[in-house]
């Protein structure tokens, strides 16, 4: 199970309104809405807990044939030079079954 989330419960689909949210083009081969299935990974969680958390997506089938992207977005944070980082990591699926990963 995911903390916070209900029992036998998997991601909803949010739209780009409700995310706050652009569609997103750089690095892909093509156009993604900004709406999609998106899960927060809390601040102070575990690695334990990480690997829980996608172990259960995995077996419920959070991703599927139908898949085509993957974003992973993180902001990290460097006290000693006051600097913030925002990073986006593209996972693009394509019909042959191949992954590509953005650079």
């Amino acid at each position: 199970p995911i903390p916070g989330w209900p029992d036998e419960t998997l991601l909803e689909y949010k739209t780009e309104l409700e995310l706050l949210t652009e569609p997103y083009n750089r690095f892909t081969s093509t156009t993604y809405s900004g709406g999609g299935f998106v899960i927060d990974v809390p601040q102070l969680t575990t690695e334990s807990e990480y690997q829980a958390m996608f172990a259960h997506l995995r077996e419920n089938g959070w991703t599927s044939k139908a898949t085509r992207v993957i974003f992973y977005d993180l902001c990290m944070y460097n006290p000693t030079l006051r600097f913030y980082v925002s990073v986006r990591l593209a996972f693009e699926f394509t019909p042959f079954g191949s992954v590509l990963v953005s650079k």
